[in-house]
């Protein structure tokens, strides 16, 4: 019986044609920077530090070799229209691989009430709360995570104690930070945003205590003793190291002082309430009552001289905030129409705008380390939060 017999192929395999195609190969010291993100697409900023981060043109996800044996310190922060900032990640020298991940969060959905109006210089206009409480004395943390702020019951049979709330400005989930029992107002955050000092009754008239926490619920320490009380509106400087803060004499007679965070060297500057420190910490921007008309001032933080009026019109100009370049200053004043409406201005009092218009008023302002500015509003019958962004 004849056999048959088949050719058999010979395949011959090159070792390098094989060879993954993007090896990290350690001979030729390459490194590799890999940038993703959830969702994709985000616009990524980076920079050697925290303080200098630049916007780029790349996307992610990005993958870039580098031909060297190490990639440098850097820093990265992504954004994306919809999605809520990322926070910023550093990383020191690295060799071989870095990868850098962001998931970012989607805003919320914008609640729009047609009962408030916002002039060509404002834009991005949206309502943070909506619950049947008052909620007022807004205050954005440090890290931009939550907002700080006071909020008691409405209605005929309603408590006048308030308590501290904080909410998050991603999700609206909330958190209560003082109890009941007490009266608790007018917070702010310490830089670092690990604590805030507030307004107490808890030993009686009002005092200035901080917080050993912001989960709920967390202790507390005096900073200013309940013989020099009523103790209003503290402002933490921007070192953390001194608050700023206005002593209720009566209606129209508050002081503007100074103490040191652990109650020490306080200071009495004169006249004045509802102080807030510039953003070097050398001026204070504060309110004060002259004749009939409330108006706003400025002064030097370490010794309380160097007096200048930003306004003098007859009008009430009070709750003024400064930009987080000092540059410029929102204030509320009722110069139109009587009511009290969200205004602009120059550092030096200078080319005035109106921000907001409408049949409400607004009562307490902030302006936050996103560069909105947050504000409390009875537009919608009790007062909530909102925020909008100067176009100026």
């Amino acid at each position: 019986m004849n056999k048959l017999f088949f050719p058999i192929p010979i395949f011959i395999f090159s070792l390098s044609a094989c060879a993954p195609i993007d090896p990290i190969d350690p001979i030729k010291n390459f490194t590799n920077e890999n940038v993703r993100s959830t969702p994709h697409g985000a616009t990524i900023h980076w920079g050697s530090s925290n303080s200098n981060l630049q916007r780029t043109n790349e996307k992610t996800p990005f993958f870039k070799r580098h031909s060297s044996a190490t990639i440098g310190p850097k820093c990265y922060r992504v954004t994306m229209e919809g999605y809520t900032d990322s926070e910023t990640i550093c990383h020191p020298e690295q060799s071989i691989v870095r990868n850098v991940y962001f998931k970012l969060s989607k805003i919320p959905v914008v609640i729009e009430d047609n009962t408030v109006s916002i002039s060509g210089a404002a834009s991005a206009l949206r309502k943070i709360t909506t619950t049947e409480t008052h909620e007022l004395n807004p205050r954005l943390s440090p890290d931009k995570r939550w907002l700080l702020m006071q909020v008691h019951e409405s209605g005929n049979k309603a408590s006048y104690k308030s308590v501290l709330q904080k909410i998050n400005v991603d999700n609206s989930s909330r958190v209560i930070l003082t109890q009941k029992n007490n009266d608790s107002r007018n917070g702010d955050w310490l830089p670092d945003s690990s604590a805030i000092v507030f307004n107490s009754d808890k030993l009686g008239n009002l005092t200035i205590v901080q917080s050993l926490g912001v989960t709920g619920g967390s202790a507390v320490k005096f900073i200013t003793p309940p013989s020099f009380s009523p103790a209003m509106h503290p402002d933490v400087s921007p070192d953390g190291r001194q608050i700023a803060f206005s002593l209720y004499q009566s209606e129209d007679k508050n002081q503007v002082c100074v103490v040191n965070i652990d109650g020490s060297n306080l200071r009495v500057y004169g006249d004045g309430y509802n102080p807030k420190w510039s953003s070097n910490g050398k001026e204070i921007l504060f309110t004060r009552k002259v004749g009939k008309y409330s108006r706003i001032y400025t002064m030097d933080s370490a010794t309380g001289d160097n007096l200048v009026e930003l306004s003098s019109t007859e009008s009430n100009d009070k709750g003024a905030v400064w930009s987080q370049d000092s540059k410029k200053i929102a204030f509320i004043s009722n110069r139109i129409n009587n009511r009290d409406h969200l205004f602009l201005m120059d550092k030096n009092g200078q080319n005035i705008v109106q921000l907001t218009d409408g049949n409400f008023d607004v009562n307490s302002i902030d302006w936050g380390m996103d560069n909105y500015i947050y504000f409390s509003s009875n537009a919608g019958g009790n007062l909530d939060i909102w925020r909008l962004r100067s176009n100026l």
